[in-house]
């Protein structure tokens, strides 16, 4: 077996080694390390001295006879009887008896020492009847029957009797054991309880080809942290994966060294860090098991293991027949007899009561012997074996073992008497002396934490500089202090702290590992490349062939750039000096031989003739070249040639070898060729200057054309404002190439320059554009997004159960629409609008997640009311919108679910009125819903605007009703579109079927009868109207053509632009005509009418005369004709027929027509109403002489079974006339749909113009997404909001009160919600919320009108303060900050609060008074306790006379813990981990607080499944929040109770700082669980230091008292502190820093005041001699510190002031000089 070399691993190990930075923390490990092991010692000693200690010892030797010679087998112990079992070979005996098997001792004391005795066998349990007989049975079926083993296991003794060949063919007698020792007899079938526990407590895992490891040097992988192979000749463990080389750690040879890598059987088992490895090679007999230590990188070959193996406790390594091995690498054998060791087996283990000490026994079947091994956990060492045939162990720890010897027959067995640790339970009396810790850890705990750290003590005293070892060294570190709690107690040391200092130090060094290996390894890497590249250039100069110079010169220079980079690699670290010293030497010779090489070379005179060759060749070229390109090749040729004459020359002096003379002749060749060179270069020259200038103007053309086939490239390319940079930015560098390169050329540069702003304008553009295209694209996805967040927000709010929220949110089409919308928008970049698209949809989100709650908790009635405390409340559910509304006769604004209405005055309205009551454009009192479907459905069929034609549709009806379902399903396509129309499928549809059909079997009867007699006669007149002459044939010929080109093509453009025109001309006709529409016939306007008439005149007349009559003959209905001869047969009766048609033919056109329409108009209505519909007909047979076609066609029909409701619709039954449906249909798609239209669209302008003046939007309720309903809202606000609103807005149910008045008053410090919880309780009534911000008016305002107001601000407030009032219903009118206003404006709504709820104000400019009695009407005012100036502000006494007053900062008796723990709540949503409890069941806040707090919470009162660890955090977390909290309380409380004190009194500077909510969630978000009570201070220190940037001179102070706040201010805080406030009381005392003396002067005053009153209150024990003393004492310091001082400065003032008035009387008597006083008057008067 040997050791190879070390891995790259143990390199970087030595080299750590070898630092002094290792050194350094090795040392300091070691110093730590000894402290440790004193300290643990000295645990140790007072634990011995506590609970004692039990050694392995001998007590005596004695010996045990026996009647016969025999071979002693066993003994066994049953109570304090002793069973000792011997095989006896008595020859020719006939029988066996038991005492010839058994022998019963007691170990008695006999003259003060203890010997055995022997017992007899009679009355014992050998005499036992039934034992007896199944003994002689034994020997009486087998002779050779012998004792093999007695054991006592589990209150049974055991006697094992082999009975045949195998050591198997056993026979087992059972007694069973009673607790006083006494062994009853069972029977002889014991075999099942003698077999033995298995031998290894581990399994064993077998290696699969997936283990294995393909290459070079194949291997298996087992754990990735070792490799084994068996090829090659050698088992190899390796620690590398790497299979370029066969080295490892460990090798010894293998018998076939032709096998495979699948050929070995290996397996494997890890034990803490050992890796146990059976492996057995191909074609051998035994196995090796081997050891690998992941510490100390080490194997060892432990065959024994094989056999059986145990692992110690506390995973200190492991124990196998013959010795153990530790995981630090300790290894020990002990030298027993092989015949012993190779056959034992592990039988058992036992742990003293102690703790301290485990005896493991190995068995031998065999022959019988123990192996007894003794291992300390303590000391971590294996005592030495106990090798006997037989043990017994005594209750009291005492242990009797024998040896058999030889195993020759004797009489006499001597034995040995051992103390050992290992007694029972009830004997251990040590530990009655124990008493604090060790008492309440107990001994067995103490050994076990002693043994590890000790085990760490070994450790670092040992330290194997292996990364393995420190990471286990911090294993046991972090399990020690995990286990061990009592190691922070003074008592044992506080070894907790070494601990940590060993974990600290340890974490060094492991990273000192890691450093070494990174560089060590890219040092190694370096090192390779330059080998790699030296042995390439070798190998490359070996292969050069040396045809010229140039060969030598280059071979040189890469030999010399080698060797350079080799000197650079000696100054990295670590790195290998022999290796690139080896290198270095290896081109140092190279060189060397080159050099020789190239002198013999360059000696010849053949040398240099490559270069004449080459410069001749130039030479030629040079002739040739006509380009400046091939003049510059030649010139480069000829500067490279010169350059390797020039390295050549350099070179030449340190070439070895050769003489003077053979230099110098070299010298002179290489003279004559730079003359041949800088000739030739100086033609060279000057041909390329010659030819330069022609070549440039070509070049630049061709790259000029070029440049510009880009440009328009990079145009087409560029479809991103992206993409336009990079192109732009690519072509501008192309002109500056272009630039650069023809710089010398002048005329070329304007070019450029013109170019270069072409390309800037054009690619400018374009991005501009795609910008736009781009931004629009955005806004429209966001515009989308909107709109899908507002039905969002609708679709939530009718959800009532929190599963149905995350399913929507999860699975919602729309909601998964809207997020491929934001995935849209960040794929065009714009980030902030996705992100803000994001927030507001998990907004809402949230958002419906607590109105969900708040409907299961607050909500009842269907969702119609909302309890609040005792009161309910109706819930207004219809959302604030503004509509336009009929009122009167005009139209009015009107703010839904309010009071508020605003007439409109536009003319534009009024001359719509008749659309007024229309609800939709396919619908009026004229039309039916389902005609105006049928009519546009068949008009574009007529027109061929869609499938199916005119063709088809006929088709379909001629089926009857096997066609309906095509023609409905045309029909539904149809209307797929037009939702603006109202259509009902499964109504509207298939009644427009219905009348479809009728429509379609008349027109096909029709033909031109499908115009109406009235548009027909206005065609005719037009027609025969001698105006009209020239343009008949063109109104022909081009009727011909449209109709042509529709039937043939389908192509309608010239048919409807020759109906456009034609119309235009009977329109004008008509005017000049004065036709009259029949009365009948008028709908609407006349005008209106007259011109659809003229529409459908137009069509008819177009298609008549393209008839093949071509306007000869013209279409008359049957029933007009009959209706005209009727007419001429009555007048011919009378004889009148005659006359008229004189006046007729006499007549003017129009006096013509009039009269015939109203001889006929006559005569229908004498003869009934059904003729009066062919009055035209007739009328125009009579007044125009042409030719005329009869007609008989069928124009009336009935559908009946319509579904749809209309007035023209009776019974299901629509009548319908052809010419009648063609007509209202004419005038409603006119003119009716589109003045509709127009007034929607003016609708719409006019409401979105009102919103946009109104601001609806801002009176929306929309409580903060992070509000957070707690418990001290629901169980304290809530009710009381909910008593004030019962009295302002009135309940729900008998209890509702109509004498409503009332003002509720929310006062506290910012951020404790009030405006928040306002508008929570708006949007949960649905109350339109009316905020004015205090602020925003100021001071100045004292009036509700808007005129007043000196600033648009306040102007705006105003406006909505009126448009409040005005709306007058289900209105919440909050004012906020109203610290911020005049008292004279608060003044204004005393009487909006009491019971005449009245206000006056100013609307639109005209005074007002809002009535407000009786409505649902509420009014909430909001306030700080210091205006912006840190005042305080006042509240008019009659209006808080009238207010319910709450202070939501300040604690409500009773509720404190209510209050502490919505800090908490409140700021949920602002911590990462806290935030998803918002969204959950509010019963888990309450555990977990209660958890936070120390009380014991099962996991099921959890609502939701948190894992232990989450619990942990979270309870950590809070703890935090707890401390945070408690110092904001007592912040908020020190800040209300100095806003509430008079400055008179206060003892120290006014306290501004905040603990408002707003606070607790900005804190909130910045702790963590794992923050300590330093840190966390801090970070409160450094909140409250930002806040206090505000107060300016107060900070200071301010910050000084938060310190004491937090209870832990430095000395020189507190005695600031003190100072400022001593200094303060001083300043108050003196009035000020605005008092004058005089009030000075009376403060102090008042002070002595107040110490001589003090004085005379004396104790009773206090003489009055003393008390008099005292007084006058004080007296007198008063006297000259306060009193003295004080009247010198008063003196001095009246002295002044008198001087200044006799100065004053001079100059008014105008005296120069001043008189003269005496001084001693001046002091008179003072």
């Amino acid at each position: 077996m040997t050791q190879d070399d070390p891995s790259a691993g143990d390199l970087t190990e030595s080299l750590v080694a070898d630092s002094s930075s290792y050194e350094l923390l090795k040392k300091r490990l070691i110093n730590q390390g000894e402290q440790l092991r004193d300290k643990t010692r000295a645990l140790n000693a007072n634990r011995i001295a506590a609970f004692g200690k039990s050694d392995q010892t001998l007590i005596l030797r004695t010996r045990a006879r026996t009647a016969n010679n025999c071979v002693a087998r066993d003994i066994v112990r049953m109570g304090d009887q002793l069973l000792f079992g011997y095989n006896v070979f008595i020859g020719l005996r006939k029988e066996t008896a038991a005492s010839d098997v058994f022998g019963l001792y007691r170990l008695s004391d006999t003259e003060g020492e203890q010997e055995l005795q022997a017992l007899p066998l009679d009355g014992s349990f050998l005499d036992d009847a039934r034992f007896v007989s199944d003994f002689k049975e034994l020997y009486a079926y087998y002779k050779n029957a012998q004792l093999v083993q007695l054991r006592v296991i589990q209150g049974k003794l055991l006697a094992a009797f082999q009975i045949g060949q195998q050591l198997s063919d056993q026979r087992v007698f059972r007694w069973e054991i009673s607790h006083d020792g006494v062994a009853t007899y069972v029977d002889n079938r014991g075999e099942r309880d003698m077999a033995l526990p298995p031998t290894h407590d581990f399994e064993w895992t077998s290696t699969t080809r997936e283990n294995h490891v393909g290459g070079k040097h194949p291997h298996i992988n087992i754990l990735d942290t070792v490799f084994v192979e068996t090829v090659g000749g050698d088992l190899t463990v390796k620690l590398e994966n790497n299979t370029e080389s066969g080295q490892g750690i460990y090798a010894e040879p293998v018998e076939d060294k032709n096998q495979s890598l699948t050929d070995a059987e290996v397996a494997y088992a890890r034990l803490g860090l050992l890796i146990l490895l059976r492996i057995r090679p191909y074609r051998e007999q035994d196995t090796r098991y081997l050891v690998f230590n992941q510490r100390t990188q080490q194997v060892e070959r432990i065959d024994a293991i094989g056999m059986s193996c145990v692992q110690l406790p506390e995973d200190h390594g492991i124990i196998f027949p013959g010795g153990y091995y530790l995981q630090s690498g300790e290894f020990k054998h002990f030298d027993l007899p092989s015949g012993i060791v190779d056959n034992l087996r592990f039988k058992r283990a036992m742990r003293s009561p102690n703790g301290e000490d485990m005896l493991y026994v190995f068995y031998q079947p065999g022959h019988g012997h123990y192996a007894l091994f003794t291992y300390n956990l303590i000391d971590k060492t294996l005592g030495a074996p106990i090798v006997a045939n037989g043990y017994a162990l005594y209750a009291d720890g005492k242990m009797l073992v024998f040896q058999a010897g030889a195993a020759e027959p004797t009489r006499v067995h001597p034995m040995q008497l051992w103390q050992t640790a290992f007694c029972a339970d009830d004997h251990l009396h040590a530990g009655d002396g124990a008493t604090g810790l060790m008492a309440r850890v107990g001994n067995a705990e103490l050994v076990r934490g002693v043994s590890d750290l000790m085990g760490i003590a070994r450790a670092l005293s040992e330290q194997a500089p292996t990364r393995a070892a420190y990471e286990d060294l911090l294993r046991q570190c972090g399990r020690a202090s995990d286990a061990y709690f009592w190691l922070a107690d003074p008592e044992v040391g506080v070894l907790q702290d070494d601990l940590k200092a060993i974990t600290e130090a340890a974490q060094h060094t492991l990273a000192e590992f890691e450093k070494v290996d990174q560089i060590r390894r890219d040092t190694a890497r370096a090192l390779d490349d330059a080998q790699a590249q030296q042995k390439a250039l070798l190998v490359d100069i070996a292969s050069t062939l040396w045809r010229k110079p140039e060969d030598f010169i280059q071979a040189l220079a890469r030999v010399r750039e080698r060797r350079g980079h080799l000197e650079s690699l000696k100054e990295l670290r670590y790195t290998d000096l022999a290796r690139i010293g080896a290198l270095s030497d290896e081109l140092i010779t190279e060189q060397q031989r080159v050099g020789e090489r190239a002198m013999q070379f360059l000696a010849d005179d053949q040398a240099f003739a490559s270069h004449q060759q080459a410069l001749t060749a130039l030479a030629s070229d040079l002739a040739k070249a006509t380009t400046s390109p091939g003049l510059q090749t030649a010139l480069d040729a000829l500067d490279h040639t010169a350059a390797g004459l020039d390295l050549l020359t350099e070179q030449l002096g340190g070439l070895p070898g050769g003489d003077a003379v053979v230099r110098t002749a070299i010298l002179d060749r290489i003279s004559a060729l730079y003359t041949d060179i800088n000739r030739l270069r100086a033609d060279a020259r000057n041909r390329k200057k010659s030819l330069g200038a022609q070549e440039s103007a070509a070049e630049f053309g061709a790259q000029f054309k070029l440049f510009g086939q880009a440009v328009e490239n990079a145009l087409d390319f560029a479809d991103t404002p992206e993409k336009c940079d990079d192109a732009l930015t690519r072509l501008l560098a192309q002109l500056e190439e272009l630039e650069g390169r023809f710089a010398d050329q002048e005329q070329f540069l304007n070019d450029i320059s013109l170019k270069r702003e072409a390309v800037y304008e054009a690619l400018t553009a374009r991005k501009q554009g795609l910008t736009q295209a781009r931004q629009q694209r955005v806004q429209g996805l966001v515009d989308a997004a909107g709109r899908i967040l507002e039905g969002t927000q609708r679709r939530v709010g009718q959800l009532t159960r929190m599963e149905d929220v995350h399913s929507y949110f999860a699975a919602d089409v729309l909601v998964a629409k809207l997020r491929t919308l934001v995935a849209d928008m960040r794929g065009l970049g714009a980030q902030v609008q996705a992100d803000d698209i994001d927030t507001r949809l998990k907004t809402a989100r949230d958002l419906a997640l607590r109105a969900v709650r708040d409907q299961q908790e607050l909500v009842a009635d269907g969702g119609n009311t909302l309890r609040l405390g005792r009161h309910v409340f109706t819930i207004s559910r219809q959302p604030l919108d503004l509509t336009l509304v009929p009122q009167g006769q005009a139209m009015a604004f009107h703010l839904t679910g309010t009071d508020y209405f605003a007439p409109v005055t536009d003319t534009r309205l009024d001359d719509a009125r008749a659309y007024w009551q229309q609800a939709l454009p396919s619908e009026n009192a004229h039309i039916a819903r389902a005609e105006y479907l049928a009519g546009c459905w068949l008009q574009s069929a007529q027109r061929g605007d869609m499938a199916p034609g005119w063709d088809a549709v006929q088709k379909c009806v001629a089926l009857g009703a096997d066609g309906h379902g095509e023609l409905l399903a045309h029909l539904r396509q149809f209307i797929a579109t037009r939702y603006q129309d109202g259509y009902e499928k499964g109504v509207h549809d298939e009644d427009a079927v219905r009348i479809i059909c009728a429509l379609v079997k008349m027109q096909e009867q029709a033909g031109l009868l499908a115009w109406g007699p009235t548009e027909r006669a206005l065609a005719l007149l037009y027609w025969q109207d001698k105006r009209f002459g020239a343009e008949r044939e063109s109104l022909q010929r081009r009727a011909r053509a449209a109709l042509k080109m529709a039937q043939l093509f389908g192509a309608h453009q010239s048919l409807q632009q020759l109906e456009a025109e034609t119309a235009q001309a009977l329109a004008a006709f008509a005017k000049a005509f004065a036709f009259e529409v029949p009365q009948a016939l008028r709908e609407g306007a006349a005008a209106d009418t007259l011109s659809t008439l003229c529409s459908h005149a137009a069509a008819y007349l177009v298609r008549e005369v393209a008839s093949v009559s071509g306007a000869e003959i013209w279409s008359i209905s049957g029933a007009g004709e009959d209706l005209a001869h009727e007419l001429q047969r009555a007048l011919e009766h009378d004889g009148q027929w005659t006359q008229l048609q004189q006046d007729v033919e006499a007549s003017t056109p129009t006096e013509r027509w009039r009269l015939a329409r109203g001889w006929v108009n006559a005569f229908a209505q004498a003869q009934g109403a059904t003729d009066l519909a062919w009055v035209d007909d007739a009328a125009t047979l009579i007044a125009l002489p042409v030719k005329r076609q009869r007609v008989n066609a069928t124009l009336d029909d009935v559908v009946d079974g319509l579904r749809s409701a209309h007035s023209r619709i009776v019974d299901g039954c629509l009548a319908l006339n052809l010419n009648d449906f063609w007509r209202r249909f004419g005038v409603h798609t006119g003119h009716t749909v589109p003045a509709f239209s127009a007034l929607q669209q003016l609708r719409h302008a006019l409401l979105s113009a009102e919103k946009a003046r109104l601001g609806l939007a801002q009176f929306q309720a929309k409580p903060l997404a992070t509000f957070v309903r707690n418990r001290l809202i629901d169980e304290v606000y809530l009710p009381l909001l909910g008593d004030n609103l019962a009295k302002q807005l009135g309940t729900t149910g008998d209890s509702n009160r109509t004498d409503r008045m009332g003002l509720l008053m929310l006062i506290s410090p910012p951020g404790y919600g009030k405006t928040t919880l306002m508008e929570y309780i708006a949007d949960r009534l649905g109350l339109v919320f009316v905020r004015i911000n205090g602020p925003a008016l100021g001071h100045d305002v004292t009036a509700l009108d808007p005129a007043s107001a000196r600033n648009s601000a306040a102007r705006q407030e105003l406006e909505k303060l009126n448009l409040g009032l005005a709306m007058g219903s289900n209105v919440l009118l909050y004012l906020d900050d109203i610290q911020h206003t005049s008292p004279e404006f608060l003044q204004k709504f005393i009487s909006l609060a009491d019971g005449t709820r009245r206000v006056e104000g100013i609307w639109q400019g005209q005074a007002r008074t809002y009535d407000l009695r009786g409505k649902r009407f509420a009014i909430a005012m909001s306030g700080n306790p210091y205006t912006e100036s840190g005042d305080v502000f006042k509240v008019p006494d009659m209006l808080a006379n009238r207010a319910d007053i709450y202070n939501l900062g300040d604690v409500l008796s009773g509720r404190e813990a209510l209050f502490a723990l919505s800090y908490i709540e409140n700021s949920l949503t602002n911590n990462p981990a806290l935030a998803p409890l918002s969204s959950r069941d509010p019963r888990d806040v309450l555990s977990l607080v209660k958890l936070a707090q120390g009380e014991e919470v099962p996991h099921s009162a959890f609502q939701h499944a948190y894992s232990s660890a989450e619990l942990d955090e979270l309870k950590q977390l809070l703890q935090r929040l707890f401390r945070a909290r408690d110092l904001l309380l007592k912040v908020n409380l020190n800040y209300i109770d100095s806003a509430a004190q008079r400055d008179n009194y206060r003892t120290e500077p006014p306290f501004k700082l905040q603990g408002s909510y707003r606070n607790m969630s900005k804190l909130a978000g910045k702790i963590t669980a794992l923050m300590t009570d330093a840190e966390l201070d801090a970070l409160l220190r450094d909140h409250y230091r930002g806040e206090a940037q505000t107060l300016t001179t107060g900070a200071q102070e301010n910050l000084l008292k938060l310190a004491h706040l937090i209870g832990s201010p430095t000395p020189d805080e507190a005695s600031r502190w003190q100072t400022i406030c001593s200094e303060f009381v001083r300043q108050r005392k003196a009035g000020g820093d605005d008092a004058d003396s005089t009030t000075r002067i009376t403060g102090a005053l008042l002070d002595v005041s107040r110490a001589v009153d003090g004085l005379r209150t004396q104790g009773d024990d206090v003489s009055e001699g003393r008390a008099m003393a005292e007084a006058l004492l004080q007296l007198a310091v008063t006297y000259r510190k306060v009193i003295m001082p004080l009247v010198s400065a008063t003196e001095k003032r009246l002295d002044l002031d008198q001087t200044l008035r006799e100065g004053v009387e001079r100059l008014l008597a105008g005296q120069t000089e001043p008189p003269h006083r005496p001084i001693g008057k001046d002091k008179g008067r003072a």
